[in-house]
């Protein structure tokens, strides 16, 4: 087998960035607590970060789904 695993439909793409020697140390403790390795840790959180991101541009868009409340009524709350 050439290049990396499959992971869905899609090969894997390697991406490299610079990260200070003390925030891979908090990443391996936050990936451990998780029972990951740090580059799964980190792929996780890339995937909750694009979701958000794509969460926010549909808004923008107007292209709002169905909440997780369904049908129920939103609340006014005072701020």
């Amino acid at each position: 087998m050439h290049g990396r695993p499959m992971l869905g439909k899609h090969r894997m793409v390697t991406v490299a960035t610079r990260v200070e020697p003390q925030e891979v140390e908090r990443l391996k403790e936050l990936a451990s607590e998780c029972g990951l390795s740090v580059c799964a840790y980190m792929r996780d959180m890339i995937r909750l970060e694009l979701g958000r991101a794509n969460r926010a541009e549909a808004r923008a868009n107007g292209e709002h789904r169905e909440s997780l409340n369904g049908d129920a009524p939103k609340l006014e709350l005072a701020s």
